[in-house]
């Protein structure tokens, strides 16, 4: 997970009967009784097609589990009678504006935003209020109440990711959705996709399909791997934007790049032979920086995938390159920085990149502590995302039998 630009403001403390998380900035819990969802209650809804969106994506949630037909609607289809309102305030506010503002009486529930991203962050809150047994898929019997509570809420951090590895194990469009699905329900807003490792390449690229001929045919343990085509990145982009969570496409370089290379050997620096790979061991593949030939072939790429990603940023890695001399590192990431921009996106890379000259543009991606502050000299932002405190693949305990230490 990783975030940046924290606002001065804390956040007040949830009584603990009633748990939203992130815990909102402002959360008064009333007296009086909680609402009460019907087999009558509407979804009603103000504010044009994207707040109308944004409710079906709620009834279509409520509805198996309590089968309710959950109607969604105007004010003047819906009557005057108890409802769940959703207001979009504003045309014209920043889609970065995710501020909303939430009121559940026993006589209705009222949720206002000014942008359709606040509006659906709101919505996941109100998921949060309801029964955790409301996100099953089968129909429950039982009382679906909301709590009496008044909540104003403004995210603190602008940038709430979290990276899925696909490189090292390939994940399904379908397994690749479910976590965008849970992102949602936390209110994160940007999928960090590692998309090629050592182990694989997992997207096509038309000019050079031996990315994924050759380097998608495995992953760790020797699994059969897979990669995805462009219709299904262009799935991944859409199931995602529907839920406000932006892409981040990472394409590891100049280590991390067995996958590709096996596909492109006349192009590896690597101190191993470029080949489909299963292990585990980092730091032992390189391109050659010094061959024009290299940085076509990656232009290729980042030119192909920023095409597909509407997002504003292209992920280089960076990361653990162990067989390059500062110099040569420094002449990589100084190099790619321009393919990236040339091709329209913002640089991000993993720590090491603040060793080179950046653009303030540019962000640091922390993850060891080591050197993400040499980026501040340049103006760069910089992403916290904590290898011990973030990463979920670490042990919990040194008696955990799978993990990391």
């Amino acid at each position: 997970m990783a975030a940046c630009h924290a606002a001065p403001k804390s956040p007040s403390a949830a009584p603990a009967r009633i748990s939203v998380l992130p815990v909102p900035l402002s959360m008064q819990v009333g007296g009086g009784a909680p609402f009460v969802v019907s087999a009558t209650t509407p979804i009603v809804v103000e504010g044009g097609d994207e707040a109308a969106k944004i409710a079906r994506s709620l009834a279509a949630i409520l509805r198996p589990s309590t089968g309710y037909p959950l109607v969604v609607g105007t004010a003047a289809e819906a009557g005057a009678g108890p409802a769940i309102r959703l207001s979009l305030t504003s045309t014209n506010a920043a889609p970065t504006d995710e501020r909303y503002q939430l009121t559940v009486a026993s006589d209705g529930v009222r949720l206002s935003a000014a942008s359709a991203a606040g509006l659906f962050r709101g919505v996941q809150t109100l998921r949060q209020l309801l029964p955790a047994q409301v996100e099953s898929h089968m129909l429950l019997r039982q009382t679906w109440s909301i709590p009496a509570v008044t909540i104003s809420d403004a995210p603190r951090f602008p940038w709430r990711g979290a990276m899925l590895d696909v490189a090292r194990h390939f994940f399904t469009v379908d397994e690749v959705k479910q976590y965008i699905d849970a992102l949602a329900l936390y209110k994160m807003n940007v999928l960090h996709l590692h998309l090629s490792d050592d182990q694989g390449f997992r997207v096509v690229i038309d000019s050079r399909p031996k990315l994924t001929e050759v380097g998608a045919v495995t992953e760790v343990g020797g699994g059969p791997g897979g990669f995805y085509t462009k219709a299904d990145y262009a799935e991944i982009i859409r199931y995602a934007a529907d839920r406000y969570i932006t892409v981040v496409p990472e394409v590891d370089m100049p280590g991390h790049t067995n996958a590709a290379l096996s596909g492109y050997p006349e192009v590896s620096c690597s101190v191993r032979p470029s080949k489909p790979y299963t292990g585990t061991d980092v730091g032992w593949s390189t391109v050659c920086v010094d061959k024009d030939s290299t940085y076509a072939l990656l232009d290729d790429i980042v030119r192909e995938i920023s095409a597909m990603s509407p997002g504003a940023y292209f992920h280089v890695g960076g990361d653990e390159v162990h067989t390059l001399p500062y110099d040569k590192y420094v002449q990589f990431v100084e190099r790619i920085q321009e393919i990236v921009a040339k091709n329209g996106k913002l640089m991000i890379g993993w720590e090491e990149i603040g060793k080179a000259r950046l653009k303030p543009t540019s962000i640091v991606q922390q993850w060891k502590g080591d050197s993400a502050q040499l980026a501040l000299k340049y103006g760069s932002k910089i992403l916290l995302s904590p290898a011990n405190k973030t990463y979920l693949d670490m042990k919990y305990t040194k008696d955990t039998p799978l993990g990391l230490t």
